[in-house]
């Protein structure tokens, strides 16, 4: 049945996600054209790199997420750029270059990891 634990929490995740990041898609262009002077043509563009990189990291986490579970490929997915907001936030330079630097390494090692196999 559709209406067990783990579907509403998924549920509510993915609502408050989508609550959270809604302004950010409806006031985008606003905030480009109003306050950068920038162009409508200029910001179309940005909105359509977020749904073309939205595209194109969709193959690796489908990857990603046959070989770790997708549940552990989505908490990754969504609680990534929560962390990366906060450090950004906190105009801390060294929390910045850590983040940076902890990126990277977790990339290498799945690098490595796909060259094994």
């Amino acid at each position: 049945m559709l209406l067990n634990r783990k579907f509403i929490s998924l549920l509510l995740v993915s609502f408050g996600i989508s609550f959270l990041n809604a302004p950010r898609y409806a006031l985008l262009p606003v905030y480009v054209e109003a306050d950068l002077l920038r162009t409508p043509i200029f910001s179309a563009g940005l909105k359509a790199v977020f749904l073309v990189l939205g595209g194109l990291f969709a193959l690796p986490a489908g990857a990603l997420a046959d070989r770790w579970g997708p549940k552990r490929i989505y908490l990754i997915g969504t609680l990534t750029p929560a962390l990366a907001a906060l450090v950004f936030l906190s105009n801390d330079v060294m929390a910045l270059a850590a983040f940076c630097i902890g990126m990277e390494s977790h990339r290498d090692s799945i690098v490595r990891e796909a060259r094994a196999t």
